[in-house]
């Protein structure tokens, strides 16, 4: 039991003190659990949620070569539009409303799923950020669980919103 303690206690210090081999593995955990929630369940629903219904809508007009101004910048709205043309989406889809359906339309959710990556991404910078202000492994590693658990990131990063293309290059 003795033996037992003291690797329990090598395990405790080499986290505090911020061994290379614990600061890579804290930062693969923490960049595991942020694509595990982000990505869970990000095909329900299959329908237009909220302002998805507006960024949507551009995507297609951007796609079709229709141009128009908004009070929005284009830069997120191109990320998004990016992510819908490396999907194959092709503007069909009218976003007429919230809960129509996405059935029977190509591409829509690699527009989600580019949204989901950039939201879950966060966490990882976050990591990094910390590490290079504290050099502390436990500062890291909370700044990034608290952004893994922080229900408003969350949820914005699972559709297609402007949220997280903004967040991720605010913080890369």
């Amino acid at each position: 039991n003795k033996s037992l303690t003291n690797k329990i206690d090598a395990v405790m210090l080499d986290f505090w003190a911020g061994g290379k081999v614990s600061l890579w593995i804290y930062f693969c955990l923490t960049t595991l659990l942020s694509l595990a929630s982000r990505l869970h369940y990000i095909f329900k629903p299959m329908v237009v949620i909220w302002d998805e219904a507006h960024f949507g809508k551009m995507v297609s007009w951007y796609i079709n070569g229709t141009y128009f101004f908004d009070v929005h910048p284009p830069g997120g709205k191109l990320t998004l539009t990016l992510f819908g043309w490396l999907g194959g989406y092709n503007g069909s889809h009218p976003f007429t409303n919230p809960s129509m359906s996405y059935e029977g339309y190509h591409g829509i959710m690699p527009m989600r799923v580019g949204c989901t990556l950039m939201g879950a991404a966060l966490a990882p910078l976050a990591f990094c950020c910390a590490w290079t202000i504290t050099r502390r492994l436990p500062a890291a590693f909370l700044a990034a669980v608290l952004v893994v658990a922080e229900v408003g990131t969350l949820t914005l990063s699972k559709f297609i919103l402007l949220d997280s293309p903004l967040m991720f290059f605010m913080m890369s």
